[in-house]
């Protein structure tokens, strides 16, 4: 291998790593997978692929993590016994209808919370 060719190795799996290690994740959207991933340990048949767990802006419409950050930190701090004698493994099965909006309709929600 030639030396511009290590080179040019070096600098695309240099960029690849940049790009990598300097996406952002919020908040909202790593704590809404850690309590997707507490609530499948915890629920019979929970999937936790049903929650949406990520930002979305563009083309007119907008997507946010189906549950609040304050829901997501709420199921991380309840055990697997408290979750299911609370209701909220049951109510979280009910959250995955999407809910998307357009510019001009502010998001709302319109379910219960699924834990407070």
């Amino acid at each position: 291998m030639s030396r511009w060719q290590r080179k040019l190795i070096t600098l695309v799996l240099g960029g690849f790593a940049f790009i990598t290690l300097t996406a952002e994740i919020r908040p909202d959207e790593f704590e809404c997978e850690q309590a997707a991933s507490h609530l499948a340990d915890c629920c019979p048949d929970f999937d936790p692929g049903t929650l949406y767990c990520e930002h979305y802006y563009g083309c007119g419409s907008s997507r946010e993590p189906d549950l609040l950050l304050a829901e997501s930190d709420c199921i991380l701090a309840r055990d697997c016994n408290e979750l299911v004698a609370a209701g909220v493994c049951e109510r979280a099965r009910q959250v995955n209808a999407p809910r998307t909006t357009t510019r001009t309709t502010p998001p709302a929600k319109s379910r219960p919370l699924v834990c407070q």
